[in-house]
């Protein structure tokens, strides 16, 4: 995420990267189907043992508070200091639209594509997937290959603007793809257990794997390669598990970052270089 905006998102007057740091900002921009299928995996592992209706829609209503008190305390802290230090005012983010509206749109998170910090685009796609996540749920749990395959499916043919989202045809998979795993993970997972007595030989595997299907993203289907990352971010989370898991500390590692990928995902875009880049005392200006 952090190298997709850094090396992938073009700032208007300032020269694009080339070579490797575009190669790492492209291939970053899978950290939004990354985020889905790691969200709909662990919202599967705290709802698979609930069984009552009135427990299930309490689960999601915890959900949705955590995001939000997380969001609210970001909004709270950080927007100050993009309008009156970084020089992002709500007329600049803004322009051109119903301002107030906007503003209300922003602290519920369903702004989109108009939010005050462009990246919070997600926002209003994580929670419509919260919000349809039973659904989903009961759905691949009685007709899984089916669900599959009207998700990749509805990824090649479908109506790319849904809910309001761009492309919502492709980042519905990386989702489905998240429930379906914790669901038959112990089917899925039989070979990597099988390796588990040849650790490193896995992780050399897995590593290669990676790095293939990476070029193939990057160069062959570039600039559609998006439409392969929910089959790559499965690559992905095999490759870290099976590399970090050689080092216990490497894993505790990883298990921090995850634990504050939500705030590292809303707060970063404030130092991200577009919005430096306008902010005239930053640049000497």
């Amino acid at each position: 995420m952090l190298c997709h905006h850094l090396y992938g998102c073009p700032i208007e007057g300032v020269e694009p990267y080339t070579g490797i740091f575009a190669w790492i900002g492209n291939l970053g921009k899978i950290c939004v189907a990354m985020f889905l299928f790691c969200s709909a995996y662990g919202l599967s592992a705290g709802y698979n043992d609930i069984t009552t209706f009135k427990d299930k829609l309490r689960f999601v209503r915890n959900r949705l508070i955590k995001f939000y008190t997380n969001y609210w305390v970001i909004l709270l802290l950080f927007i100050p200091i993009g309008v009156f230090v970084l020089g992002r005012t709500f007329d600049v983010a803004y322009a051109g639209l119903n301002m107030p509206k906007r503003m209300v749109y922003e602290i519920f998170g369903i702004n989109g594509g108009c939010s005050y910090i462009q990246t919070w685009w997600f926002n209003q796609l994580i929670i419509i997937m919260y919000l349809i996540f039973p659904l989903l749920y009961k759905i691949i749990k009685y007709i899984p290959l089916l669900t599959l395959v009207f998700a990749v499916l509805y990824l090649l043919f479908g109506d790319e603007y849904t809910f309001g989202i761009v492309e919502f045809n492709i980042w519905l998979l990386p989702f489905i793809t998240g429930i379906f795993w914790k669901l038959y993970e112990d089917k899925l997972c039989s070979v990597s257990k099988i390796c588990q007595s040849h650790k490193i030989i896995f992780a050399l595997v897995t590593l290669s794997l990676f790095v293939v299907v990476t070029v193939i993203r990057n160069v062959l289907l570039y600039p559609n390669s998006i439409r392969m990352d929910a089959l790559l971010t499965i690559g992905i989370s095999l490759c870290v598990v099976s590399i970090f898991r050689l080092s216990p500390r490497l894993m505790r590692g990883v298990a921090f970052l995850g634990g504050h990928s939500m705030n590292i995902y809303l707060i970063h875009s404030f130092f991200n270089v577009p919005l430096i880049h306008n902010c005239e005392w930053l640049r000497g200006g």
